[in-house]
């Protein structure tokens, strides 16, 4: 009989092979990564159908190979139609393992053809490095001036973007002190230059530069490679004055544009920039400096006239001309109207002209008139004063009732025991009413 084969006390389920190989794999390698090979398996797809949520293919080298798992999230998703079979590429992204079969994959999150551009790898490469390190976090980048004084210009001192930057900042609503740090700004030794200016601004310039704009025009990528070196992001990141990055034009993005504390898509806008609250504000200051100015001369000319309607001289001549002027007025509709109405043109113009020789003589005869009038009407009020009535004998007699005197007008009002008072020119009289004999 063969010998008895025992079941083990320990073993591995398939799924735990799976769990521990996930692991050791998550544990060899970073969270993400690059890898370079050939694209494989792609062409045999019939009717390739983008409108998938992911696509799989293999990338090969001479040895192995390995699945590519590309989903439609990824920028590579729409690189796919330029892919084919043994293009070689760099693959960004992070180990997939698929404990269901046990198979490894790799997510695609990026992807750069070979060929195209070593220099874009590169380009991501430092990008990814130094935003992992916090260089292109938002919390350090430092603000602005709003009115600067002083400029800096980190460029080459022969560009046009110098002359852009000049042109900008020297205008008539306003214009900044430009300190020029001369640098080469393409070359082997542009990014030392470029780096290097940065540091002698902030160690000898600080006090006096307010914003520091490095930057230069137009060109290739290899043109402004110099931007894109570790040494130029590291010496912004560390300068003590606010940078503003103007490189190339608006489609040129550099390591030194993410790391600035400002982009500025051309040279000349960075320089509009710096000016655009400068001319704001000064053009606001003029506006209303110009119109204080004629509110306040408005006000002068017309206290000026006032003062000078005021003076008696010149009423005196103003009554005058215009006392002319309707004396002539009359005399031109006398020529112009009818014989009936002549005569009463030439009364009325008499009269006018008497009126403004013995204007003085009118007001004093009237004064005097007033007070004739006056003195009648003081002697008449005077011969009515009650006073001296009694002064001719007469008298009056007010009896007593509950609620006060009253005069009394007739003898059927004084009921007898009344008390009478009779007032006489120089004294009063008390009686009581006593019966009536008949």
């Amino acid at each position: 009989m063969p010998q008895e084969v025992l079941f083990p006390d320990r073993y591995f389920s398939v799924s735990e092979i799976g769990e521990r190989a996930d692991e050791a794999l998550r544990g060899a390698f970073p969270d993400t990564f690059w890898v370079r090979g050939e694209i494989t398996n792609l062409s045999n797809q019939k009717n390739l159908d983008l409108s998938k949520n992911y696509i799989f293919c293999s990338l090969k080298d001479e040895f192995s190979q390995i699945t590519l798992y590309i989903p439609a999230s990824s920028p590579a998703f729409k690189l796919i139609p330029s892919l084919k079979d043994g293009i070689e590429v760099y693959v960004y992204g992070k180990i997939n393992y698929y404990t269901k079969q046990n198979s490894i994959s790799i997510r695609v999150l990026d992807l750069l053809i070979s060929g195209e551009g070593e220099l874009k790898r590169q380009f991501e490469l430092m990008k990814k490095r130094l935003l992992e390190e916090g260089l292109f976090d938002p919390s350090h980048k430092k603000p602005l001036p709003r009115f600067p004084r002083c400029v800096g210009v980190i460029t080459s001192p022969t560009g046009a973007a110098l002359q852009d930057i000049l042109n900008r900042t020297q205008q008539p609503h306003g214009a900044l002190d430009i300190i020029v740090f001369p640098v080469q700004v393409q070359g082997k030794t542009a990014a030392f230059e470029i780096a290097a200016a940065i540091e002698v601004a902030n160690q000898y310039f600080q006090d006096m530069v307010d914003v520091l704009i490095v930057g230069r025009g137009g060109g290739s990528v290899e043109d402004l490679w110099a931007f894109n070196e570790e040494v130029v992001a590291r010496a912004i990141y560390a300068s003590h004055i606010p940078i503003i990055s103007a490189v190339g034009h608006e489609v040129d993005w550099t390591i030194a544009d993410y790391v600035a504390d400002y982009r500025a898509p051309t040279p000349t806008a960075a320089a509009e920039h710096l000016m655009k609250e400068i001319i704001t504000q000064n053009r606001t200051l003029q506006y209303y400096a110009s119109t204080l100015w004629n509110t306040l001369d408005n006000r002068f000319r017309l206290v000026s006239q006032r003062l000078t309607n005021a003076n008696p001289t010149a009423l005196f001549h103003l009554t005058e001309t215009r006392f002319q002027n309707t004396k002539k007025q009359l005399h031109n509709h006398l020529i112009r109207m009818s014989l009936p109405l002549q005569h009463k043109i030439e009364k009325y113009s008499f009269h006018l002209d008497k009126l403004s020789e013995n204007i003085l003589s009118l007001y004093h005869a009237r004064l005097q008139k007033a007070h004739h009038t006056l003195s009648l009407l003081g002697e008449k009020l005077t011969k009515l004063n009650p006073q001296k009535i009694l002064e001719r004998g007469f008298s009056l007699t007010f009896i007593q009732t509950k609620t006060g005197e009253k005069l009394l007008r007739s003898p059927h009002e004084a009921p007898e025991g009344s008390l009478l008072r009779t007032q006489l020119a120089t004294g009063d009289v008390f009686s009581e009413v006593t019966p009536t004999t008949q």
